[in-house]
């Protein structure tokens, strides 16, 4: 089957099953139309008879009569799904409304309650939703008729049935294995995993590496599923991509080897059940699509591996030799080389001409050789390009595809860049991620994306690894296969209304749309809204009323309080489920909560607390202390930042993890512009906490024992132009404070006279700007790689220099 109308038929299929779901029915019976549900259930089953029909050819869906009704149905499902999200969103509404007023709830415990997710037990089917349901029904009866009809005249003017189609040539290319021309590859790869050499370690990292598409994770897969490695045991596949999270991947490798979701937070306990699944155990892990070159992030997670047995393997896909050279210590492992032009042309030809037979082609040859050449013995190219041409019968049409440039794209050319997230939300708005293990959509649609991009379909930028592109072979075969469901948007604005384009209550992406001054007021009325991006719409100055109501956002950018009107802080205290990363501004139009805000938040990753840096009004230090201290966050928070803070002293639990029902993961922590802070809290009390910045805080005078920390890596001071001594040592002067820190940056200090060089044994860069009454002495570290001075004095041989 086409895989437009594989699209349509799977779609159908879930559509099918929402219509007979039990509750569903039985709230049909309750409105008096179950009767039409019913029917709606017998189209549907004669629909998807007749999409299976197309797999047999019986219909043809490039006949226009054909595209026609799959258009026509295409748009009714559409229609159907909406009323279906109707009653959906209903049902919240009501939900959300009982929680409110629990008295009304208790007055309806008599009606009975056992409907959920889409079951609308108590919606009331007003006119507008009585017409929607009789224009389906007529729909559903047109496409009936006219299916039947076109079935009929075929069948009397003796069009072929799927029986009558001719069986294949002797031309015809059989249907290749996974694998094409890479038995060589494979058989060597084999060779290493059972090599034993003297010296080895438990385990052997076994790298196979190539340019994007030239079939890495497919000879991987080849490998891990070969009966030659059964004995291994056990056995996990982790797909990394360009998102590295040593913690992240420890629980992919324990999902994989147990089946079973890996619900440990913290890092200490997700390490340690890895190492339980992995002692004293002779096993396999394919790694595929690694970007990863930082030594330490992987010393960290090989470090789990070494409690396995003896001829233990690692397999790495990986596009970058410095990603082999930081995982092994060399740049040796196993390079891809293209496939021959007999073995591209054998992929191009399996999904080119499929069971249409080579031989039913004519004047091959010119073809031939342009594949070739286009393709460049990548399989990726050589697959894409086949599934473009299969539906393509004239030579004219080879011809212009082949024509184009596809070989590759410049990153100095103007191309459409987009990031992980963005696609996901808009493959969620359009319904295209299916719901996998009560996962969340977002989880199951970041899986579809990582797999993409380690087939190479989606390509990422090198000049900024946060973005991916798609190559044109990928793009034109998308646009192919969507049919008059693509719209693309090039570089003129589109205001009008597109038809076809569909749009959805879930998502609400407005970033860096900075004219606009306030969001509608009427906001709360989208109680399905799960993502809403305002990052970068600086002229909105507050969150409109009833931002409690969004119950099932997971996404929320920057809420801004407003003074005296929009939305307070407490309603955020509905909005649980809310994650990875929120900016909380203009916090001193806040009333002063009554109780924690944030502390129910496990999912929130990131978190920026700020203050406006100019009023026209005095601050009151007492009341933003009272503020600050309500908006403690869950101990899951990983990075912190307080802007422009007004309050004299932080609040007890800035410094004390202790106050956290669990120690907290806190990795990066930044407070800016908090100029009436005479001190810091003990920061020192973060055990996690691996990067600290401290900035434009001109009330402190010194640093003492407040800061240090076993595992800080990255320490920077910045506009501290009142700050004299920084002594950190006390009395406990054989104490060593900053046994892992690397970096150092102190720039305009310039009353800083003391610091304690002399107990950084592990620093590797160090910058001091503007600092003038500061002392360097290069002896103090060792191990110094980089060195950034201006404007101060240096010490060298016990002689000071300007500089």
């Amino acid at each position: 089957m086409p895989v437009g109308e594989l699209f349509l038929s799977a779609f159908v299929s879930v559509l099918f099953e929402r219509l007979t779901s039990p509750e569903l029915l039985q709230f049909a019976s309750e409105e008096g139309i179950r009767s039409k549900l019913k029917k709606w259930e017998k189209n549907f089953r004669w629909i998807e008879a007749v999409l299976s029909g197309l797999e047999d050819k019986q219909l043809d869906p490039k006949d226009s009569v054909s595209e026609m009704w799959l258009e026509d149905l295409r748009d009714l499902v559409y229609d159907v799904e909406d009323i279906l999200d109707e009653f959906a969103t209903d049902t919240l509404g009501r939900k959300l409304t009982a929680e409110r007023h629990p008295s009304i709830s208790r007055v309806q415990n008599c009606i009975p309650d056992c409907f959920t997710g889409l079951t609308p037990h108590a919606i009331k089917f007003n006119a507008s939703l009585r017409s929607k349901i009789e224009e389906i029904d007529l729909g559903l009866e047109d496409l009936d008729a006219r299916i039947r009809f076109l079935a009929l005249t075929r069948a009397n003017f003796g069009c072929p049935s799927a029986a009558a189609y001719p069986k294949p040539t002797s031309g015809w290319l059989p249907i290749e294995p996974a694998i094409c021309g890479r038995d060589d590859d494979k058989a060597k790869i084999l060779e290493i995993v059972f090599q034993d050499e003297p010296g080895d370690d438990k385990f052997r990292i076994i790298p196979i590496i190539g340019m994007g598409g030239i079939g890495k994770t497919t000879l991987a897969w080849e490998v891990y599923n070969d009966k030659a490695v059964n004995n291994f045991h056990p056995r996990a596949w982790v797909c990394i991509a360009s998102d590295f999270d040593a913690l992240g991947i420890s629980k992919a490798i324990i999902e994989s080897i147990t089946s079973k979701s890996c619900d440990e937070e913290t890092s200490g306990r997700v390490y340690g059940k890895l190492k339980d699944e992995l002692d004293r155990k002779k096993f396999l892990l394919i790694l595929d699509d690694v970007w990863n070159k930082n030594y330490c992030d992987w010393e960290y997670l090989k470090s789990a591996f070494k409690v396995g047995a003896p001829g233990s393997r690692i397999i790495v896909t990986t596009l970058d030799f410095e990603v082999v050279s930081a995982m092994t210590g060399s740049n040796e492992g196993h390079s891809l080389k293209p496939l021959s032009d007999d073995d591209c042309w054998s992929v191009f030809a399996k999904h080119a001409f499929q069971t249409r037979g080579i031989g039913a082609v004519s004047n091959l040859d010119w073809k031939r050789e342009k594949v070739i050449a286009m393709c460049g013995g990548l399989p990726l190219a050589a697959t894409i390009l086949g599934g473009l041409l299969y539906t393509k019968q004239r030579r004219d049409e080879w011809e212009d595809i082949l024509s184009k440039n596809w070989n590759s794209f410049d990153e100095g050319d103007k191309i459409l860049s987009f990031v992980e997230k963005q696609l996901v939300f808009l493959w969620m708005s359009e319904g295209l991620i299916q719901p996998s293990n009560n996962k969340p959509p977002e989880e199951e649609g970041g899986k579809y994306f990582r797999e993409l991009v380690s087939r190479s379909i989606f390509q990422q930028l090198s000049r900024d690894n946060t973005k991916f592109v798609m190559h044109d072979l990928g793009n034109d075969l998308a646009q192919q296969v969507s049919g008059k469901t693509c719209f693309m948007l090039k570089d003129e604005l589109v205001t009008r209304k597109i038809l076809g384009i569909r749009h959805s209550s879930y998502i609400l992406l407005l970033a860096d749309c900075c004219y606009l001054l306030k969001l509608p007021s009427k906001m709360k009325n989208l109680i399905n809204l799960r993502h809403l991006d305002i990052s970068g719409a600086n002229s909105i100055s507050e969150m409109p009323l009833g931002m409690k109501d969004l119950t099932c956002l997971q996404t929320l950018s920057n809420f801004i309080v407003g003074k005296n009107t929009g939305s307070d802080l407490e309603d955020l205290m509905c909005l649980k489920d809310l994650r990875e990363k929120l900016c909380i501004s203009k916090l001193e139009n806040s009333q002063e909560p009554t109780t924690f805000v944030l502390r129910d938040m496990r999912h929130l990753k990131f978190l920026v607390l700020e203050w406006s840096p100019e009023l026209d009004h005095p601050r009151i230090n007492a009341e933003e202390e009272t503020v600050l201290e309500w908006l403690q966050p869950h101990e899951n928070l990983e990075e912190l930042t307080i802007k422009c803070y007004a309050g004299t002293k932080f609040p007890p639990w800035v410094g004390n993890p202790s106050l956290h029902s669990k120690p907290m993961v806190l990795r990066i922590l930044r407070l800016e512009n908090c100029k009436n802070c005479t001190s810091l809290p003990s920061l020192g009390l973060f055990t996690s906490l691996e990067e600290l910045i401290i900035k434009n805080m001109s009330g402190i005078r010194r640093i003492g024992f407040e800061i240090y920390g076993q595992s800080l890596v990255n320490l920077s001071f910045e506009g501290m132009k009142e700050w004299e001594h920084w002594d950190p040592i006390g009395e406990n002067e054989h104490v060593e404070r900053f046994p892992c820190l690397r970096k150092l940056s102190i720039k305009n200090g310039p009353k800083l006279c003391g610091a304690p060089f002399n107990h950084l044994q592990s620093l590797e860069k160090l910058v001091v700007y503007k600092c003038g009454q500061l002392v360097v002495s290069f002896s103090s570290f060792p191990r110094l790689c980089k060195l950034q001075i201006r404007y101060r004095w240096l010490q060298k041989d016990g002689v000071q220099q300007s500089n």
